[in-house]
C-alpha cells in the first residue's frame, strides 16, 4: 500500500510539472508566437511575447534578436541596439545579429558603429550581397565613396540589384561613373 501511495505522488508531481510546462510555454514557442504577431503587424504584442521568451530562457539569443528586430521595425533603436547587444554576448558567431544591430545604428546615424557592425556580419558571412550594399550606404554617409564603390562592386558580384538611385547619388558625390 505504502508503494502505491508513493508511486501516485510521484505520478502527480510528474503531471504537475508536466502541465506547468506547457502552461509557461517554451522560449522558443514563445519566439514562434511572436514571429506570428509580427508577421501580423501587431508589434507591441511581439514584443510582449518576445519578452515572455526571455523571462523563459534569458540565455536565448534569438529572443533578443527577434525583439531587437521588432523594436527597429517600430523605430525604437536603442532598446533595438540593446537587444542585438545582448544577443551578440549570447551568440558570437551569428552574422544576423550585427547586420541588425549595423542597420540600427545606420538609422540612428551613427556609421562608424555601423560599419563595425555591418563588417563582423561580413566576416561571419561573405557571400551576403545586401549586407555588402547596406555597409556600402554607410560609407557613403561617411563621404567615404571609394568603400562604398568598393562594397557596391562586391554586391553586385554576389548578384545583389543594387538600387540605380543609389548608384546615381554616388556616382554623383564621388564624381565617378557607375
Amino acid at each position: 500500500m505504502r508503494m502505491k501511495k508513493i508511486a501516485f505522488f510521484i505520478l502527480c508531481l510528474s503531471l504537475l510539472a508536466f502541465k506547468n510546462s506547457f502552461a509557461e510555454g517554451t522560449a522558443g514557442e514563445y519566439v514562434s508566437q511572436g514571429l506570428a504577431y509580427r508577421n501580423q503587424g501587431d508589434l507591441d504584442r511581439a514584443i510582449a511575447v518576445f519578452t515572455q521568451a526571455i523571462e523563459a530562457d534569458p540565455n536565448y539569443s534569438d529572443a533578443y534578436l527577434r525583439r531587437g528586430i521588432t523594436y527597429r521595425n517600430k523605430g525604437k533603436f536603442e532598446e533595438a541596439i540593446s537587444d542585438f547587444t545582448k544577443a551578440s554576448e549570447l551568440d558570437l558567431r551569428n552574422p544576423e545579429i550585427y547586420y541588425n544591430r549595423g542597420n540600427a545604428y545606420a538609422a540612428e546615424n551613427n556609421f562608424d558603429l555601423a560599419v563595425a557592425d555591418l563588417s563582423k556580419s561580413l566576416e561571419l558571412n561573405p557571400n551576403d550581397g545586401e549586407v555588402y550594399f547596406n555597409r556600402a550606404n554607410a560609407y557613403y554617409s561617411e563621404q567615404k565613396y571609394d568603400k562604398a564603390w568598393e562594397d557596391v562592386r562586391k554586391a553586385q558580384g554576389l548578384g545583389y540589384k543594387v538600387n540605380t538611385r543609389f548608384l546615381n547619388k554616388l556616382s554623383t558625390a564621388s564624381g565617378k561613373d557607375q
